[in-house]
């Protein structure tokens, strides 16, 4: 059976439920996650299909998820929403780092201006390297071409939306209507609270239907949702037009009695074009969804589908269109049925599935990242081989930037020790890897950096406690273990010396720095026996190497089986071509 291919979805602090709607109906064919922080999810992200794994945020780092790299690697593709949450660009990075394809969920063009301003250096390495952009407004399309996306990068989205999740609830109605001390033949008028003129028209018209029809006025209720700014001069304009009695208020977040509520109401008005537009789009259908007439503007993306009696085709007929709408006989189950028609047809699920898998086939871009720290890591190596000075400027300046985590300050002391070791500066870089173990996030390689300065001043003592320390943050470690095997060698503790350089070895094969240092401890060890043991299984692992064979050989020859010794002293030799070009180790014995 073919694996499916793994989406792993991020969501930030100002992640958008659209998302996950829009990957919904993919889950039969994809792999599809959620990864989000614990404190940040929507109530209504745990209601989806989709399953959800939280993680709590980096105390060092806010905005970043604790452990969430591991998940990332695992995945085949990554999409992220919220432009402005810094764990979008901490999954930006490890999909990076990981090669795996990196996909944006735009829905906001204001979310989009900001993160221009305010992340321009982490946005313009998104725009560059990432693998492609969901969208469904096009003044987003425009503006991420204007930073350079290119075109075939950009998905728009068409709206569609899970009907069977909405739908009219009688019992619902009549609950929430009761919580709203609505009266049953009122007419209820639902429109968000926008930072805009559009709740004071909406108020203007409403007052100017009493002229058109005063028992309709009568009946009819206007209630604003949301809690926008203005809503203290909107509360003052209604005692001003004597509505204080037909107009309420809800000042929260409608999404977790969304249904309930557009069951209650006989329509909905959404007028303000200072609304995120695909939120907009999505309310109304939404709202359609549960059988509630709309009221909307020409400009909006469905103006066309709908009864002609939505549309507001002249704001100042405002008052008139409001009559209309109210006095239409449409049924609720006409207009859930149109919704179900034109905008649940899952058209978009496999456009949306040909975009994923041409983004996953295609080897995602690999730009150089401004802000990366392997970057700036690598830029301060090559700046320290060139000038000392330079490379302390550059250095301070990055841990201005980076210093705030223990980590990462940790790591840049651990190089500017390792550069002040280079420039025989011992004292100074002693202090730098001091500092670094004070940190809260000890740097191992500070506790090598010690090890090495006390090698050079002749503390052999200190050299072996440094070199145990770092091997204590870091069992195993082959640079720590062979340096412990060089400090026994160095005080004549021959035997303890071959047990250390050769777990070293055994653990890091591919370095056989401490190749030479394990076979004059050998030869210097008594304990022959442990020696050859030792050296033939490290035969097995590393080939025939020179120094190894003839070491052997030598060691044969004091056990006393000449004949193997020659053997091997003979292939040291043939495999050097010629004695004149091995280096020979001191204390032979070779009859």
């Amino acid at each position: 059976m073919e694996r499916k291919l793994s989406v792993a979805l991020i969501l930030g602090a100002n992640h958008s439920i659209r998302l996950l709607e829009v990957f919904s109906p993919l889950s039969e064919n994809f792999d599809i996650k959620a990864l989000g922080l614990l404190d940040e999810i929507s109530s209504e992200s745990y209601l989806t299909e989709i399953p959800l794994q939280t993680f709590i945020e980096d105390q060092h780092l806010p905005g970043y998820m604790l452990g969430v790299e591991d998940e990332i690697a695992k995945a085949d593709v990554i999409v992220a929403s919220g432009l402005l949450d810094a764990s979008t660009y901490q999954a930006f990075r490890y999909a990076y780092h990981h090669q795996k394809p990196f996909l944006v969920f735009c829905q906001k063009e204001e979310e989009l201006k900001q993160a221009i301003l305010e992340k321009s250096e982490d946005f313009q390495d998104c725009i560059n390297n990432a693998s492609g952009f969901l969208i469904f407004d096009d003044s987003v399309a425009e503006t991420l071409e204007f930073m350079g996306c290119a075109p075939e990068k950009i998905l728009k989205l068409e709206p569609e939306i899970q009907a069977k999740k909405f739908g009219f609830h009688e019992k619902l109605r009549l609950k929430f209507r009761d919580y709203l001390k609505v009266e049953s033949n009122d007419l209820l008028v639902v429109s968000p609270l926008s930072d805009d003129l559009a709740p004071f028209e909406l108020m203007a018209a409403f007052k100017m239907l009493e002229a058109l029809d005063k028992n309709l006025f009568e009946r009819a209720k206007l209630l604003f949702i949301g809690n926008a700014s203005n809503k203290d001069s909107v509360k003052y304009r209604a005692v001003d037009l004597g509505m204080t009695k037909s107009i309420m208020f809800i000042a929260q977040d409608i999404r977790p009695f969304f249904i309930d509520l557009m069951s209650a109401a006989e329509l909905y008005v959404s007028m303000s074009e200072g609304q995120d537009a695909t939120e907009r789009l999505f309310t109304v259908l939404e709202g359609m969804a549960c059988g509630v007439k709309v009221l909307i503007d020409g400009k909006h993306p469905i103006a066309s589908v709908v009864d002609s009696s939505f549309v507001v085709t002249n704001p100042n007929t405002l008052a008139l269109s409001l009559r209309d709408v109210l006095l239409n006989p449409i049924q609720r189950k006409d207009i859930i049925g149109l919704v179900e028609d034109h905008y649940t047809n899952n058209h978009m699920a496999l456009a949306l599935s040909e975009f994923l898998k041409t983004r996953i086939s295609e080897k995602p871009i690999q730009l150089p990242l401004a802000g990366d720290f392997t970057h700036v890591m690598a830029t301060l190596e090559r700046t320290a081989k060139l000038s000392f000075e330079e490379f302390e400027t550059a250095l301070d300046i990055e841990l201005g930037r980076w210093g705030s985590h223990s980590d990462y300050r940790g790591r840049l002391l651990v190089l500017k020790g390792q550069t002040l070791i280079q420039a025989s500066l011992y004292e100074e870089a002693m202090s730098c890897f001091e500092l670094c173990t004070a940190e809260e996030s000890v740097q191992r390689e500070a506790y090598l950096g010690l090890a090495k300065i006390a090698l050079f001043t002749h503390s052999n003592e200190e050299a072996l406690s440094f070199y145990r320390k770092a091997l204590a943050l870091k069992p195993n470690d082959a640079e720590a273990m062979g340096g412990i095997g060089s400090v026994y060698r160095k005080i004549g503790m021959a035997d303890e010396a071959v047990y250390w350089l050769g777990k070293s070895i055994s653990v890091d094969v591919e370095n056989s720095r401490y190749l030479m240092a394990l076979t004059q401890a050998c030869l210097e060890s008594e304990d022959h026996d442990r020696s050859i043991s030792l050296l033939e299984q490290l035969k097995v692992l590393l080939g025939n190497k020179p120094s190894l064979v003839m070491c052997l050989g030598q060691l044969y020859f004091k056990v006393g089986d000449n004949q193997k010794g020659k053997e091997l002293v003979d292939l040291a030799l043939d495999l050097t071509a010629g004695a004149g070009k091995l280096m020979l180790l001191p204390t032979s014995t070779v009859a």
